[in-house]
């Protein structure tokens, strides 16, 4: 009996771990993103983190979603310190990554899209292009309706967002995942 409860402690704290080391990537791949900002300080060329999320959501599983949301409200609060736009932008880039995992795993039919070509174009359309528009949409709609971004660059802000997300997962998901 005590067994059990000393190996279900073990599982819990290293889960802990876990979703402690995911949110500590995500913060680590923001302040790189935030680097390469230019268009507006939360949006970027490249945005690495969602690319190191879904590797280890491919790797890891669903169950470190709340490292990902945990890393990505704290990166965007650190960055920017409005409670109600970090969290919007937390759940767009979260749903992004679980959205792009979920196709992959769906279309492809396995966890890792890099074994086979079909894969491999799965990865490339489904896998970044839906997850990407949504967290896109969220992110800067959300800096657009508390005053952050000006009407007249919400479009040019849109895309950069979209493509920064998409080249954050089709360059660096493959590298982290191999």
């Amino acid at each position: 009996m005590y067994s059990w409860v000393i190996n279900k402690r073990v599982q819990n704290a290293f889960y802990v771990l876990e979703i402690l080391l995911v949110a500590t990537a995500y913060i680590a791949g923001a302040q790189l993103g935030f680097f390469l900002a230019f268009l507006h300080s939360q949006v970027s060329p490249v945005w690495p983190p969602e690319g190191i999320s879904l590797a280890l959501v491919l790797l890891r599983g669903y169950r470190i979603a709340p490292g990902v949301l945990a890393g990505a409200f704290l990166a965007n609060y650190l960055h920017n310190p409005h409670l109600p736009t970090a969290a919007l932008i937390a759940a767009g880039n979260t749903s992004s990554v679980l959205l792009a995992a979920y196709f992959i795993q769906k279309y492809s039919g396995r966890a890792n899209p890099f074994t086979r070509v079909r894969s491999v174009l799965i990865f490339l359309t489904v896998g970044t292009m839906p997850g990407a528009a949504v967290s896109a949409f969220t992110g800067v709609t959300s800096l657009r309706a508390f005053g952050f971004v000006p009407p007249e660059t919400y479009w040019r802000v849109m895309l950069t967002w979209w493509t920064g997300e998409m080249q954050g997962l089709i360059i660096v998901a493959p590298f982290v995942y191999t």
